[in-house]
């Protein structure tokens, strides 16, 4: 069995975890920077209020007809 007495090897190790999870929280909040001051509107954000389903929008809206106003007595 091999036994490291110098400790370097587990220096080592924990050196590299560190900077691997330093690597990741950073990760992690750029990605959280970028969902928090990102355009509400933009395509691909699933966090916007949608109005609209996408199937409504890309087919156009019967009209309807318009109900013109009657003309009301003048009094005399």
């Amino acid at each position: 069995m091999f036994v490291d007495e110098s400790g370097r090897r587990s220096r080592l190790y924990r050196r590299i975890g560190m900077a691997v999870g330093l690597a990741c929280a950073g990760y992690a909040v750029v990605m959280v920077a970028t969902l928090l001051s990102g355009n509400s509107d933009a395509p691909g954000c699933p966090y916007r209020a949608r109005r609209t389903s996408p199937r409504a929008r890309s087919r156009p809206r019967p009209s309807r007809p318009r109900r013109t106003p009657r003309p009301q007595p003048t009094p005399t």
